[in-house]
């Protein structure tokens, strides 16, 4: 009688792959929600910042005005105080309008696990090197329309770099793109690239797929 041995069970590789990319999805949205969280308090501290610079520029234009009728001492209080708010303004302008490191700029969090040791038993891959498969290269990209662009070469290598399998796989969006270049309207976005030792280009509109290769 012949007996047949236990079915060894199928293991799933790509499971922990996207299980830390499901964890890492949500650390990148809890960092969104409290940079939003911080940009409205900020952005509300400088309109009171504005409000009560206004309300002391108000004051000492007063004094001024009536600096034959106070003493002094009120008028040269009046005078530094101007000049305080004068500097106050320039400082609250710059922090909030000049300044590019007011708002954070989110990128992906997803890192790419170790690279494994190709095995000298692993067949070759597309382009000849043992146990390694050729991987898209992200030449330029650029998120726009019509004569307005912005270039995001540097996101898009970040996720292609944060891509296990090799492709590049996601939905174009302002989030995704770091920002949004053109309030209103449909954007495109525009990709060289680099595989298996050619050079492509593909145009995917904005809420659409990106599948590379």
């Amino acid at each position: 009688m012949t007996t047949q041995g236990a079915t060894p069970a199928v293991s799933t590789p790509g499971e922990p792959q996207k299980e830390r990319l499901r964890q890492e999805r949500e650390t990148f949205d809890q960092h969104k929600f409290h940079e939003n969280r911080w940009f409205t308090l900020r952005l509300a501290m400088g309109y009171a910042a504005v409000a009560v610079l206004v309300g002391v520029f108000l004051v000492c234009w007063w004094v001024f005005l009536n600096h034959a009728a106070l003493p002094s001492v009120i008028v040269l209080a009046a005078s530094t105080a101007f000049c305080g708010d004068v500097v106050g303004v320039v400082v609250t302008v710059w922090k909030m309008v000049f300044n590019p490191d007011f708002m954070t700029q989110l990128a992906p969090v997803t890192q790419s696990p170790p690279a494994s040791e190709p095995s000298g038993n692993e067949p070759p891959g597309p382009e000849g090197e043992t146990g390694q498969a050729s991987e898209v290269v992200i030449l330029s990209a650029k998120y726009g329309a019509g004569d307005t662009f912005r270039d995001v070469t540097g996101i898009l290598k970040s996720i292609s770099a944060a891509a296990s399998t090799g492709r590049v796989c996601f939905v174009v969006s302002n989030d995704t793109l770091g920002g949004d270049p053109l309030k209103g309207i449909i954007k495109d976005l525009v990709v060289t690239y680099s595989y298996a030792g050619k050079t492509g280009s593909i145009t995917v509109r904005e809420f659409e797929e990106l599948s590379l290769p």
